[in-house]
């Protein structure tokens, strides 16, 4: 029977190289921080509603971190700016923003740069790391999350033996000092109720709970501590990223690589000729033409481009990855065949917003519209950039560069109010007297408030409708705010204080009867950026 040592698992941390060196308490320093935000995570997170308490257990988070960091440094990889930073832009926008799929994106943001350290243990730099190495840092970190703990039990983690036996002895000694002082307390405790109604009815109210309540706080603290002890121990002491065998990776000639690109740019070429026309005959070429109206254009082709587009990008980033290690015969055509697809590909996304251009201009706009445009937008600007690294030799600034631009193009989308927009633009087609899906406008959040009151008071929308719009605002708005602070929210705060101080007007236009006599306007809002912002669908 052989005596070896088996085969590490992938989560099983590398030993400390040099454990007698290292401070032995690091490990229960990240054991205390897990539980202490555990805690946190728990009695903030653990409500009906979320807003200003995830920010708040971020900016915990991010501050565990920086204190984990200072005393044992994790990875080598400061946390400021480039993890903390993005961190706590985005969770305040999600304390900021009410429009769903803008907080989904400020929840995810935050979760990817939590894998920031586990990009640098791959042993490239931070502006140069490979789009493959952050999904294996990805990848890490979940696995750190689920895993990581287990190295707490590693005696060169917690400490040596003789502190790990004192350390019990201590925990042995305050749990038989909890034992004896329990029928104490409860005999004092009895006698003191006994003599004062005020401190009998506090006795009450302390241990009047569920035990479904006290379970689920349980599982919520102890899931939280767990994870955020491995994904601790698993920065501090993760093997670094084996580099994929070379037996395994797919090689191709330059052949077969400009063959597929040939054919693609053929086809795309094709497509971009038949859209010509559109482009120059504009929305008189669509209504001319037999057969074909703006939902069949522009709906029914948007999404199928959108998706074309998508996946190009993927394309020319596997031809690279299998022809890295070609001659610079192979490379040379790959680029030449890539930059003509490239600029094919920024056409045919032309042709996708101008066919939306064409579509809201009839039918108006949703948040699933300006999203898949920004979506496109950030598409664009990730073929360019492609271009200026991939295409000229510098691949290993693309990812980085990807990375930013979508933060960018994010925050784009927080900081105008795009449901107010919305909600102004389908108003002033629904006067225009174009066909618009009002009803929609009333399935937005709270950031589309402000445009919304405009649209009862100020607009010249017919009756019906005016009063539509004041009763779903004041049955929604007109209410008194939630009491949990935690789930405090700019915009849902900032959509109740424009009800409330139109209120008058806006029961006045929805046939109510008013107890004084109404104003003769609303309040003047702001149409430019404000602290609420919008979304749909």
């Amino acid at each position: 029977m052989s005596d070896s040592a088996p085969a590490p698992l992938p989560f099983d941390p590398a030993p400390i190289a040099n454990p007698s060196s290292a401070r032995p308490q690091w490990g229960l320093s990240a054991l205390g921080i897990a539980v202490a935000l555990g805690l946190a995570g728990d009695w903030l997170l653990n409500t009906g509603w979320w807003g200003i308490n995830w920010s708040l257990w971020l900016a915990l988070l991010m501050g565990g971190l920086a204190l984990q960091q200072r005393h044992f440094p994790i990875a080598g990889l400061p946390l400021w700016p480039w993890m903390t930073i993005p961190c706590l832009v985005f969770a305040g926008c999600f304390a900021w923003r009410d429009a769903p799929l803008l907080r989904m994106l400020d929840v995810l943001i935050p979760l990817f740069f939590l894998s920031v350290p586990a990009w640098r243990v791959t042993g490239n730099a931070l502006f140069r790391v490979s789009l493959g190495a952050m999904a294996n840092g990805l990848f890490a970190t979940a696995l750190d999350a689920c895993f990581g703990a287990i190295a707490l039990w590693r005696p060169e983690v917690l400490g040596s033996a003789q502190l790990r036996s004192g350390g019990l002895r201590r925990v042995l000694a305050v749990a038989l000092g909890l034992a004896i002082s329990l029928p104490i307390l409860v005999v004092f405790g009895g006698l003191f109720a006994s003599a004062d109604a005020q401190f009998a009815n506090l006795i009450r109210g302390l241990f009047r709970f569920r035990i479904d309540d006290v379970i689920t706080h349980a599982l919520v603290w102890v899931t939280m501590s767990w994870c955020l002890a491995g994904y601790l121990c698993g920065m501090k002491v993760r093997q670094p990223a084996a580099p994929w065998p070379e037996e395994l990776r797919i090689r191709l000639g330059g052949i077969e690589v400009a063959t597929v690109l040939l054919l693609v740019d053929a086809i795309f070429a094709v497509f971009v000729a038949t859209q010509l026309p559109y482009f120059f005959g504009g929305a008189a070429r669509v209504a001319t033409t037999t057969g074909l109206t703006y939902a069949n254009y522009a709906r029914h082709g948007f999404f199928e481009l959108v998706t074309a587009t998508a996946l190009v990008l993927p394309l020319l980033l596997a031809g690279h990855g299998v022809l890295r290690d070609a001659d610079a015969r192979a490379m040379r055509w790959y680029r030449g065949l890539s930059g003509i697809l490239l600029a094919l590909v920024l056409v045919v996304v032309a042709s996708a917003a101008n066919r939306m251009w064409l579509y809201q201009a009839e039918y108006g706009l949703t948040v699933l519209r300006v999203h898949v445009l920004a979506f496109e937008f950030w598409l664009a600007g990730a073929l360019v950039w492609m271009a200026a690294t991939v295409l000229v030799g510098r691949a290993e600034r693309f990812a980085s560069g990807v990375v930013a631009w979508g933060l960018i193009a994010t925050l784009g989308l927080q900081l105008p109010n795009l449901e107010g927009g919305i909600v102004d633009h389908n108003v002033a087609i629904a006067q225009a007297g174009k066909k618009v899906d009002l009803q929609y406008l009333f399935e937005l959040s709270a950031d589309a408030a402000p445009a919304l009151v405009r649209a009862a008071i100020a607009s010249s929308l017919a009756p019906p409708e005016r009063q539509t719009v004041a009763k779903m605002l004041l049955s929604r708005y007109g209410t008194d705010a939630p009491t949990d602070w935690r789930g405090w929210n700019a915009s849902q705060a900032g959509a109740r204080a424009i009800v409330r101080d139109n209120r008058q007007a806006l029961e006045q236009v929805a046939g109510l009867p008013a107890a004084i006599p109404v104003q003769a306007g609303p309040r003047e809002i702001s149409r430019g950026p404000a602290p609420h912002a919008a979304t749909g669908r």
